[in-house]
């Protein structure tokens, strides 16, 4: 059985700092909500969703790669 996508919101303090997990759901819709809350608080490029799997080595995996290139 495949696994269902999973969507992660990832935020930064600014471009040089590292993404960090803030939520996730199986619903895209409910993370865009989430993500738009953190509006007033996080430009649009400090704000990211991302699609995994539910795992959290998965996610782990994709945020870890998203931060290899911040120097």
């Amino acid at each position: 059985m495949a696994n269902r996508p999973y969507y992660v919101l990832l935020l930064r303090q600014d471009v040089k700092s590292p993404w960090e997990v803030e939520f996730g759901d199986f619903s895209r819709d409910v993370v865009r909500a989430e993500s738009q809350d953190k509006a007033f608080h996080y430009a649009g490029i400090n704000r990211k969703i991302i699609t995994t799997t539910e795992w959290q080595s998965d996610i782990n995996e994709a945020v870890r790669k998203l931060n290899a290139d911040v120097k």
